[in-house]
């Protein structure tokens, strides 16, 4: 489930090389343990697969690996064709496709996905598949089983990716300069005392050094802080019935904390108002002290673009009633749509990349490239034979990514709102969220709820979704 953020390739390809390196270590957990109706390790000529994204697998960049291509091919007889397709006309290609009789194989997850995408009949169910009880699998069942709709498997996630995490970022020397170190949210998270109520004293206090121009919070609005709170605006359960928890009383904690920090200036994004991290471009002026926004996506464009900048994240802070840290879930893996001619190639690809995924010295050489990272050089064009530009990550910051996707540390959190097809993602995104926090005149949580939780319930029941809210 995707928020607008991307992997960092280099991170992933180190991963990716390292089961070429590994592929005859005793360490690897065997295919044929993991699942039962698919022999994984029997799979030698898969033969094409055909990918439709918005981005190459055969690639290094984004989220393609060449050496997991590669590796795909060697030990399975499997290549990847790539069908490429923009971001916002994915599902209506996929659609088509099925409907054509012209399936693709394998389609990454999206927010889309799950429900909608599932109640749809989009994917083929992969049960008969997958034990997930396996060694392959140990340790994600739990969240696997979170995404069955109507108690059926579609979506087999190899891995859940804190990257993918929207946080909260800033620039410690102008926070700590102007706030004292005491104040470092990243140490205040450490001793269990970053909470809701500490980022709005500190957002309030920066905002009162220079109240025409200083900004306290800017990023994504309501979604992660509402996570905080352990429960989504709209709860999806497994067995195919849905939760409207509008008027829930800790999400009215949430958006009432809201629109007093926009109130007050702390969070004064205008509707329609968004800045993405490239470039550095939230720290550049020096006025923005918190940024929420994906993980990987802004610390490695921030650090690239302000080197002699300190940057740090931390999760969204803790709600005061809540009995831990939440944030919301994050899991990455692909799924085989309707209708698709090679099931065993796009099994195989499924099954390669999580047996990757759990190689032990992988995590370990991962830690290592990301905080020594190998020095590299241009090989061609004007800056040949120069030092290419890279993203050091400290030790403190890449073990919290690491600890992001830790159930013992993290309570996670999907919100359904969006992957109930679009007229109720439009109904939350402007008549819910964006309303309460943007809109003119009387506009109090009381009233959108009062107003929109009928609507929603009724608009559920046409799309033949079960609330039992």
């Amino acid at each position: 489930m995707k928020l607008k953020t991307r992997i960092m390739s280099g991170i992933m390809a180190a991963l990716m090389l390292l089961t070429v390196a590994c592929e005859e270590d005793d360490d690897v957990v065997s295919g044929a343990d993991a699942g039962e109706g698919f022999d994984y390790d029997s799979q030698t000529d898969v033969g094409n697969v055909i990918w439709l994204g918005y981005y190459d697998l055969n690639s290094d960049g984004a989220e393609g690996s060449a050496s997991l291509t590669q590796l795909f091919e060697e030990r399975h007889g499997g290549t990847i064709e790539y069908i490429q397709v923009g971001s916002v006309e994915y599902y209506d290609k996929l659609a088509l496709m099925i409907q054509n009789d012209q399936s693709p194989d394998l389609v990454r997850s999206e927010w889309a996905s799950y429900p909608d995408g599932m109640d749809k009949n989009q994917f083929e169910p992969l049960d008969e598949y997958i034990d997930l009880d396996s060694p392959l699998w140990s340790g994600m069942k739990e969240y696997i089983e979170m995404f069955m709709w109507k108690d059926t498997l579609y979506f087999p996630a190899y891995r859940v990716a804190p990257e993918l995490s929207t946080v909260i970022h800033y620039d410690y020397d102008l926070l700590t300069s102007a706030l004292g170190e005491e104040n470092d949210p990243y140490t205040l998270y450490q001793n269990g005392e970053w909470t809701l109520s500490k980022m709005k004293e500190l957002m309030s206090s920066w905002v009162a050094l220079d109240k025409e121009n200083n900004i306290g919070y800017s990023g994504f609005n309501a979604i992660p802080f509402i996570a905080t709170t352990g429960k989504a605006l709209l709860a999806v359960n497994p067995d195919g019935t849905v939760v409207n928890n509008l008027k829930d009383s800790s999400i009215s904690d949430i958006m009432l904390y809201l629109q007093d920090n926009f109130n007050n200036r702390s969070m004064p994004l205008t509707n329609g108002e968004w800045i993405g991290p490239d470039g550095g471009k939230p720290f550049e002026k020096k006025n923005r002290l918190f940024y929420g926004m994906g993980l990987d996506w802004t610390y490695t464009n921030s650090v690239l673009s302000l080197p002699d900048t300190e940057f740090r994240f931390v999760p969204y802070p803790r709600y005061e009633n809540a009995d831990k840290y939440y944030t919301n879930m994050q899991l990455f893996g692909y799924l085989v749509p309707k209708g698709a001619k090679n099931i065993n190639g796009a099994l195989t690809w499924i099954f390669l990349n999580r047996q990757n995924e759990i190689e032990p010295d992988a995590i370990a050489q991962a830690k290592e490239n990301a905080i020594n990272p190998p020095v590299e050089y241009y090989t061609a064009g004007k800056n040949k034979g120069k030092e290419k530009p890279r993203v050091v990550w400290t030790e403190a910051m890449w073990d919290l990514r690491t600890e992001l996707g830790n159930p013992e540390k993290f309570g996670f959190v999907f919100e359904g709102a969006y992957g109930v097809g679009s007229k109720l993602k439009n109904i939350y995104e402007n008549y819910v969220l964006k309303e309460s926090l943007y809109g003119e005149g009387e506009t109090t949580w009381t009233k959108i709820v009062n107003e929109q939780f009928t609507v929603i319930e009724e608009e559920l029941k046409t799309a033949s979704f079960t609330s039992v809210s």
